[in-house]
């Protein structure tokens, strides 16, 4: 499945750069560098990227939680006879806001948060 993809992609690149703290600070939510730099690649990158290995262990935990009602979502959807109009607003909403802010205990949602209103503002 797409989830167990992602959880497999998750832990080898966040356990490949634990020991590379350049490459993981290339890696890591900057908005200044997203903006100025336009470095774009990184609103994803950080995702993958976890402070230790029980930060890791459980984010990767309760994606496989909400992730598996989410692909359980899709697969219904896409059966379906229009992807969007199967799926409530706020159910696209919250996956949206969840897959931004990578859960509330990740510092740089805020961050990106602040930015996104931002950029919506302008």
């Amino acid at each position: 499945s797409l989830l167990f993809g992602v959880i497999v992609l998750t832990i080898c690149i966040s356990w490949w750069v634990q020991d590379r703290p350049l490459l993981k600070a290339k890696l890591l939510l900057r908005p200044f560098d997203v903006i100025h730099k336009g470095q774009w690649y990184r609103l994803i990158s950080h995702g993958f990227i976890h402070a230790d290995f029980t930060h890791l262990a459980f984010n990767m935990f309760v994606l496989w939680q909400f992730g598996s009602s989410v692909e359980y979502q899709m697969q219904q959807a896409w059966s379906g006879s229009s992807l969007i109009a199967s799926l409530e607003p706020s159910f696209l909403v919250l996956s949206f806001l969840c897959w931004c802010s990578q859960g509330p205990s990740q510092s740089e949602s805020p961050q990106l948060i602040r930015w996104l209103k931002n950029l919506i503002e302008k």
